[in-house]
């Protein structure tokens, strides 16, 4: 298998949260956080000169995450690293090889200009 971790490998602590949108009674639109997956991923920043000028020129910070697999990551999920209070974005999930084993997730989180 091309892409793949080994049990030690899976350090970081990750939280997949959905938002949920509901409507109160004076039709106004509350958003919150609604937890979906909690597990232990491969948590490797992006680097490399390809890398640095991507993240310079979007203003951007790009990770890929390898974990386990489960069918429920999708793209519209947000991606808090344990410890972190900003989210990642994720941009696209990958099922290593069509295995059933093994995902990667690209994901990216904004960062404001200085």
């Amino acid at each position: 298998m091309s892409r793949s971790a080994n049990p030690g490998e899976l350090r970081t602590l990750v939280r997949f949260v959905r938002i949920v949108r509901t409507q109160d009674d004076e039709n106004f639109y509350q958003e919150t956080e609604e937890d979906v997956l909690l597990c232990m991923a491969k948590w490797q920043n992006v680097h490399g000169n390809e890398a640095f000028s991507e993240a310079m020129a979007t203003l951007a910070e790009p990770a890929t995450l390898t974990v386990r697999y489960w069918d429920g990551i999708r793209p519209e999920l947000l991606v808090y690293k344990d410890g972190d209070t900003a989210p990642f974005e994720v941009i696209s999930v990958d099922d290593v090889e069509d295995r059933h084993a093994w995902m990667e997730v690209h994901v990216k989180r904004q960062v404001p200009a200085r």
